[in-house]
């Protein structure tokens, strides 16, 4: 038998190089696409935007003072302790004008209005697909949050940091189910990014923070944070007394609304911290001047508040109720606490977490993660996470 000459030995190598190369190129692709879904997992917001909504939070519906469950419970139904209590409304007009003012009746109910995250990596989006802008970050210093060293800005036990982004968020202007400009305070119509942390600098530098909220320093310190214990009983109560938004430097059992960054002392449980930052976030916006003079959050409760939102530079907590989104949203239902495993020998009690919420599908901001939050987490994957934002709008619906 001939030997095989020599260039056709060398195609074949060649071949063979060609080949493994590919597949280590196929290889190196996958796991570096493996790792981009880890850092800034898809949570399929457009799959299931609609059907992932907790809907039974839309209840109560309260109308010219008559509060209307549709035969829920009102452990479950309930409107904010700060909630319109007029009958009648009369917004706009100027009589000395001319013009008449819209005479109309008082409406008021819970709706979703905003799409929140916290994440570790800038400007991912996993509202989005998953996706990561490519923008520089103004944070001055850092590319990933999570856990991270202290830094000069930090000390040593500050180890918790998270980006917050904000979704406008109305789905209920987005299937035309309800046509009242005035119970639509933001006026928008649109699912669309809102605001991110990533613009603000004094995100992840707290010093500059003192710009936002000078006030910090009389709230930020141990003194001030041993009202948290009050503020953690109150979350306890659905609704939210109204004295809880007098504590507005304390988050409940998530720590302190100071200073207004990204950084928590304490990063234990990732939900928490994130949670932290949510609310912070919009404590933020809440402080942000407008040329309105209203803020980026206003307040939509109070009968001073049925014809125009009013600012809220403090943030007025009983306003709002968070709904977890993702990785695990918090629209499953929840029936009862305990439940009863068999086995072949015996019958074991055992808890489940997922009904220790005891009927809700959303939560009060500060309220402990030990009640909603904690089995929500997955590692590495799901540990970047979404909310949606409940509020209580009251109203003025124009008769006249």
């Amino acid at each position: 038998m001939n030997a095989p000459r020599p260039i056709f030995v060398a195609i074949f190598a060649f071949g063979l190089l060609l080949a493994g190369g590919a597949r280590a190129d196929d290889t190196i692709s996958s796991a570096m696409s493996t790792v981009d879904k880890i850092m800034c997992p898809d949570q399929a917001f457009y799959k299931k935007m609609f059907q992932g909504v907790c809907w039974q939070r839309l209840f109560p519906v309260k109308l010219m003072g008559t509060t209307m469950r549709f035969g829920m419970d009102p452990k479950y139904a309930y409107e904010p302790a700060g909630a319109a209590q007029s009958f009648t409304c009369e917004c706009g007009g100027n009589l000395k004008k001319g013009q008449l003012p819209t005479i109309g009746v008082v409406a008021g109910l819970w709706m979703p209005t905003h799409l929140h995250e916290a994440v570790r990596q800038p400007y991912c989006m996993p509202a989005m697909g998953g996706v990561r802008l490519p923008m520089p970050s103004l944070g001055l210093g850092t590319n990933y949050g999570g856990n991270v060293g202290a830094t000069d800005e930090t000390k040593d036990t500050e180890h918790g940091f998270y980006w917050a982004h904000d979704y406008i968020f109305p789905p209920l202007a987005i299937m035309s189910l309800l046509d009242q400009p005035r119970c639509n305070p933001d006026g928008f119509t649109d699912f669309d990014i809102f605001q991110m942390a990533e613009w603000f600098p004094f995100w992840f530098k707290p010093t500059l923070g003192q710009i936002i909220s000078p006030e910090a320093a009389l709230f930020a310190n141990p003194v001030a944070m041993a009202a948290e214990p009050l503020d953690v009983v109150m979350n306890f109560l659905h609704p939210l007394p109204a004295a809880s938004d007098k504590l507005f430097w304390v988050h409940g059992a998530q720590g302190g609304m100071y200073p207004i960054s990204g950084y928590s002392a304490f990063n234990g449980s990732p939900i928490r911290t994130a949670s932290q930052m949510t609310s912070r976030f919009m404590f933020l916006l809440a402080r942000l001047p407008t040329t309105d003079g209203l803020g980026l959050v206003k307040r939509t409760m109070g009968d001073d508040a049925l014809c125009e939102a009013q600012p809220a530079p403090l943030l007025t907590k009983s306003n709002y109720e968070m709904q977890t989104w993702g990785p695990v949203t918090e629209s499953a239902g929840n029936a009862a606490a305990m439940v009863t495993a068999s086995t072949s020998t015996d019958t074991v009690t055992e808890v489940d977490p997922t009904k220790l919420q005891d009927g809700r599908c959303t939560h009060n901001l500060g309220e402990t993660t030990l009640k909603w939050g904690e089995w929500r987490v997955r590692p590495a994957t799901g540990e970047d996470f979404s909310f949606i934002r409940w509020q209580w709008v009251d109203c003025c619906i124009g008769m006249f």
